[in-house]
């Protein structure tokens, strides 16, 4: 059987390891692959992909920056939608030129893209949208408020999730959203996380220690709040408390983050290391018996939680109706009020003084993530699910 996976931003994205998404994407053709799908990933036989992935490095260095010439934001946004939407022109004519016959489409939903919409339509089959965010909402955190393409944007947003047979959503609060915004029934959703196997380590749970180390992976981006971790952390190191904190991953705050440490009275206690990934990632997992999500939004999937529990680290995560509606607080991680320094400083210093917390919440962690998450059952979910659309 086959299938169109769709990605409006093109195919650089699933090559990329520092792109949560992209890695997931790979990971997900990967798994239906191995299900004796055949994949095309927009224009591109999957097979290719991984041929290409397995003989090259595919960690992506920063690119270098070049001055640019200031523009008022709103004309900034104007160009990018322009861009956007003729990359989106682009990539359907490089679809249709590859003359692959799907049985099924897959999209991982995207800004702009109507590109599910379309060849749903075109080749007469089933589509199945994977649905990680609010794309319009999400772009207009980081971009500003989009005037000129806010109505096409949305339009193709809803008409998308409306022609859709299956919608795949990660928890209830996504769900609840969508209902409401489109319309649609809740039998076209099912739940299903974006989770990256290939990130998982499973590891058990390290024993309790005098001297803790806390770590956080993640790129350095203002969403994940990286500020409330290191106050918190100087906070408790002010305290006479020992522990250590890693910081994994690049991003684009990468350089500020550094500047300020360096003016931390506990910077001697703080570790940069930088992209890590394979057995340089498993490592560091090893050393930590922590694992902090500094920040979140309303929908945020916490893929960081699946990784951190997998590796058997006790979580602390903010408590966001997507976290909330996916853990217990209290049993398999324990919560800090969002976007909240103190209370984030006040968990940290539980689970570094309380080992009976840290035992529990790191153990009970680990087992749900083994339990519950494995590359056979999202096999399996997919496998169902693609042959319900057919019926």
């Amino acid at each position: 059987m086959k299938i169109l996976f769709l990605y409006a931003k093109g195919n650089s994205e699933i090559t990329n390891r520092q792109s949560a998404l992209g890695s997931y994407m790979n990971c997900l053709c990967e798994i239906l692959s191995k299900k004796g799908y055949e994949i095309h990933f927009n224009h591109v036989s999957f097979l290719q992909i991984a041929n290409q992935n397995s003989n090259q490095n595919s960690h992506v260095t920063n690119p270098i920056r070049r001055n640019k010439i200031p523009l008022p934001n709103f004309i900034k946004g104007i160009i990018k939608n322009f861009i956007r939407l003729k990359q989106i022109r682009k990539l359907k004519s490089e679809i249709v030129a590859s003359k692959f016959q799907p049985d099924v489409i897959i999209e991982f939903y995207n800004y702009g893209s109507n590109l599910g919409l379309h060849f749903s339509k075109a080749y007469n089959c089933p589509l199945i949208e994977i649905y990680d965010a609010p794309v319009l909402e999400e772009h207009e955190y980081f971009n500003g408020r989009s005037y000129i393409y806010r109505w096409k944007i949305s339009r193709r947003e809803e008409n998308t999730l409306l022609n859709a047979k299956k919608i795949v959503v990660y928890s209830n609060a996504v769900k609840k959203y969508l209902m409401e915004k489109i319309g649609k029934s809740g039998d076209s959703f099912q739940i299903h996380q974006n989770v990256d196997f290939t990130r998982f380590d499973f590891m058990e749970s390290k024993p309790f220690a005098s001297e803790m180390n806390i770590g956080f992976i993640g790129s350095f981006l203002a969403w994940h709040r990286d500020d409330l971790l290191l106050d918190a952390f100087e906070k408790i190191i002010a305290k006479g408390m020992k522990a250590n904190l890693y910081r994994v991953d690049s991003g684009q705050k990468y350089e500020k983050k550094k500047d300020k440490i360096h003016l931390f009275k506990s910077k001697s206690r703080i570790f940069l290391t930088g992209f890590l990934d394979g057995n340089e990632l498993k490592e560091i997992k090893s050393k930590l018996h922590i694992g902090v999500m500094p920040g979140s939004n309303w929908y945020g999937a916490p893929n960081k939680i699946f990784e951190y529990g997998a590796a058997g680290l006790a979580v602390i995560a903010p408590d966001t109706p997507t976290i909330k509606d996916l853990f217990v607080d209290g049993n398999e991680l324990n919560l800090f009020k969002w976007d909240d320094s103190i209370d984030l400083q006040l968990n940290l210093e539980t689970l570094l003084k309380e080992e009976g917390v840290y035992k529990q919440i790191s153990s009970n962690l680990n087992q749900k993530i083994r339990n519950n998450y494995s590359e056979n059952k999202t096999g399996d979910f997919y496998h169902q699910l693609i042959q319900s659309t057919l019926k």
